[in-house]
């Protein structure tokens, strides 16, 4: 499991990858539950996450909830 930081405009949060059977790659944040997805390699897991981590963030904003503060 590969652990990492994630910058998504004024956010950073860490990201677990690890890989997914038969290929490819899951990622996981510890702060932000229920954000799962995936690539077929590390750099399209990479960019999944933080497309993610967009939509997670921004859905957060519309209905007036905190960003989580843990990196």
């Amino acid at each position: 499991m590969q652990q990492t930081p994630i910058q998504v405009g004024e956010y950073s949060f860490t990201i677990l990858i690890e890989p997914n059977e038969p290929d490819g790659y899951l990622v996981t944040s510890p702060a932000l539950p229920g954000l799962v997805t995936e690539g077929n390699t590390l750099n399209e897991a990479y960019a999944m996450a933080q497309d993610a981590i967009q939509g997670y963030t921004e859905s957060l904003i519309a209905h007036g909830e905190q960003i989580p503060s843990l990196v």
